[in-house]
């Protein structure tokens, strides 16, 4: 049997989060909308799990799809991850037209 590397990523540790749905874990019940901060990610057996300092008072871990982001930490100075980055940029749309004709303009912010 090979022994497969877990790696753990702390690119949103400190952001807070809360649950999408009822949530029935090992530690107790996490209604939907509980509270809680995110401690790490990883990949484990083929599957993206997120551990959670729940409100609660316990630590589980869910998968994204069971919980929403809300944002970075109060006072945090984070910049986005590579991930998100490309969210951030300028969508700038110029047509084949538009470039040979040099009507084209970028957009303002």
């Amino acid at each position: 049997m090979e022994k497969e590397d877990t790696m753990l990523d702390r690119t949103h540790a400190g952001f807070r989060c809360h649950t999408r749905q009822l949530l029935r874990t090992v530690q107790g019940d996490l209604p939907r909308g509980s509270q809680g901060t995110v401690a790490y990610e990883m990949d484990n057996l083929g599957r993206h799990l997120i551990l959670v300092n729940w409100d609660q008072g316990f630590s589980v871990p869910v998968f994204p799809d069971e919980v929403e982001l809300q944002g970075a930490p109060r006072g945090s100075n984070r910049t986005p991850s590579t991930r998100d980055r490309s969210a951030l940029a300028p969508k700038i749309h110029v047509t084949v037209l538009e470039r040979d004709s040099g009507n084209c303009s970028t957009p303002t912010g």
